[in-house]
């Protein structure tokens, strides 16, 4: 299988995740979650426990009102940070049913680690007990995909996607009134089009954006069993990736309501020296059996 250059690097570990892409439904589809132990465990009963239920709670009060936020929970090395990111196609009240679920689900899948991130399709928490406001952060990937929908043209397609994403980024990445969502269409054929998502957090808005939306477009050729389809989402912990032959934005798709608050969001750490590899494992988890 042959890529252009552009999408043939594949430049970090990737996890994947085989089945299909969830139709919209009045009940959040849980997606993956990463429960780190780089950073240690925690007790029960502990500080950090409460921290971390105390910051999950005011997590979920937010979302009642905006699309992304952030907050902290804490000193010292009990301290806990979080965020969440609702898609910009959401309404305040599907954004809030679904961080609650990952809210939940969080404890539930990463009952002890201090650091995760619990990706449902739509939304996604993260918290740490490190900063982990205004990073760019591009591992891990997890990819979901319809197995049945294969590109007929694999370089006509990836040509075509690189096309629209580009196309995208400086709607999503570099105006600030997008607050780095942007979705775009393109034509496959006569009769099928190509329907393009893409979301950064809004706190790396600018060259961070672009450049994690990049290195999702650069990871394309490693999805998938190496065979390019056509309706796949990439989850990044900075940014989504989400294209599909089929329409999937909702109707009322508008700029959402995103607000970060000020006294909540503290100066982050001096960033490290970037690097577009990764060496962090070259283990990928055996797939879940295809959805159907």
């Amino acid at each position: 299988m042959e890529f252009p250059t552009n999408l043939l690097h594949i430049l970090i570990p990737v996890f994947v995740i085989i089945g299909q892409v969830s139709s919209q439904t009045d009940e959040p589809d849980f997606f993956r979650e990463f429960c780190s132990d780089d950073l240690g465990n925690y007790t029960a009963e502990s500080t950090y426990q409460a921290n971390l239920n105390h910051l999950l709670a005011n997590l979920t009060t937010l979302a009642s009102s905006s699309h992304f936020n952030n907050y902290t929970v804490g000193e010292g090395t009990d301290q806990t940070y979080g965020l969440y990111m609702c898609r910009g196609d959401f309404n305040s009240e599907e954004c809030d049913t679904c961080i609650k679920a990952a809210s939940t689900k969080t404890l539930e899948k990463c009952p002890v680690q201090k650091e995760a991130i619990m990706w449902y399709d739509d939304c996604m928490v993260r918290y740490s007990n490190r900063n982990i406001f205004s990073l760019e952060e591009v591992w891990p990937i997890y990819y979901r995909w319809n197995e049945h929908l294969n590109a007929s043209d694999p370089l006509q397609f990836s040509q075509l996607l690189a096309d629209t994403v580009n196309g995208l980024i400086p709607q999503g990445a570099y105006n600030t009134s997008n607050r780095g969502y942007a979705t775009g269409q393109a034509k496959m054929s006569l009769f099928e089009d190509l329907y393009v998502l893409i979301q950064c957090t809004p706190d790396i808005l600018g060259a961070p954006c672009e450049r994690c939306l990049k290195v999702a477009l650069r990871n394309v050729g490693s999805c998938c069993n190496n065979t390019l389809r056509i309706m796949t989402s990439m989850y990044l912990p900075s940014c989504w990736l989400l294209y599909s032959s089929t329409p999937f934005v909702r109707e009322h798709d508008t700029t959402p309501p995103i607000s970060p608050s000020p006294s909540s969001i503290l100066p982050p750490p001096p960033r490290p020296p970037s690097s577009d590899v990764i060496d962090n494992s070259n283990t990928i988890p055996a797939a879940i059996t295809p959805g159907h």
